[in-house]
């Protein structure tokens, strides 16, 4: 028996490629140009602090030259070393340090929790309050309610809470956000065919939703979870407005830099910047694909 071989012709990655009509090759091209500038104007800043940071006197050589190189960037390193010197309210830069990894890590484990069961109750379950919860988050969206902080200081000053992070994580529980709503839309692509199975094999509520639907929105929690940890790194009005005695890294960069720059110490105020951004900044280098991925998740097939 004579076998014979069946040559099949493959298209080489050339002739795959999708030939696009010139308007919008145009239009592509266009918007590339756009992306690419705003790109630019949002490294432009972080470059241009970076080395005028290194500059060692901020009149001769920062005021009368700012988009000059630093002559002496060795030198201008002392800039750093002085910021662990420096003190707002009493506080050390690594006092501030620690506030900050405290104040963001409790704010954001918060967050993740509160807004991951709130929004599987209300895409999950049907009740007569459910609009209600849907009206508050559009409220609470639409309308930045700031009348009411002089009313929250006096609560919080009546239940000794005021000037700690605690009546901050206290009014701070989130669940009534735009990340809720974020959640319910990721939700709403789940069936609750799993549900129903893990019903029929004598799961409970919290069973179902601890060992089913949470690992399935991991995901989802951890973009959330980056995102408001930034947020909350680079959070001063809380603090200035509840919690002075306890001052993150962000009110310290705010209170410093207004102390050196009206003495005409921009490199050193620009230093104190750098090292208080750095740990946002890597979080998001590590974790930007993480956050600009599409999940899919929660499809059966049968």
């Amino acid at each position: 028996m004579k076998l014979t071989l069946i040559k099949k012709k493959f298209k080489t990655p050339k002739e795959n490629r999708v030939k696009r009509p010139r308007v919008e090759k145009v239009m592509l091209s266009v918007v590339f140009v756009i992306a690419l500038i705003y790109a630019i104007t949002l490294l432009f800043p972080f470059v241009w602090i970076s080395y005028n940071s290194l500059k060692t006197d901020g009149y001769y050589e920062f005021l009368l030259d700012p988009w000059g190189l630093p002559k002496n960037a060795i030198e201008g390193f002392k800039n750093y070393a002085n910021v662990f010197k420096m003190k707002v309210a009493g506080l050390s830069f690594m006092a501030m340090l620690i506030n900050s990894i405290e104040y963001s890590f409790v704010l954001t484990g918060l967050t993740i929790w509160f807004t991951t069961i709130i929004a599987y109750t209300l895409v999950m379950y049907r009740f007569k309050l459910r609009p209600v919860f849907y009206g508050i988050f559009s409220f609470n969206i639409a309308v930045n309610i700031i009348g009411g902080q002089a009313s929250m200081i006096k609560l919080l000053s009546d239940i000794g809470l005021y000037g700690t992070y605690y009546g901050i994580y206290l009014f701070g529980i989130p669940g009534f956000g735009s990340t809720t709503l974020v959640v319910m839309a990721f939700f709403n692509n789940m069936a609750w065919d799993y549900g129903e199975s893990a019903m029929i094999d004598g799961a409970g509520h919290w069973r179902i939703f601890l060992s089913i639907y949470l690992p399935m929105a991991v995901p989802i929690m951890v973009t959330i979870g980056i995102l408001s940890f930034i947020g909350f790194w680079n959070d001063y009005t809380n603090i200035l407005i509840y919690a002075k005695s306890r001052p993150n890294l962000a009110y310290g960069v705010n209170m410093v830099n207004t102390t050196l720059t009206q003495k005409g110490q921009y490199p050193q105020a620009f230093a104190y910047m750098m090292l208080s951004i750095i740990p946002g900044v890597l979080l998001f280098l590590c974790f930007q694909k993480v956050i600009l991925k599409n999940f899919n998740m929660g499809g059966l097939k049968g």
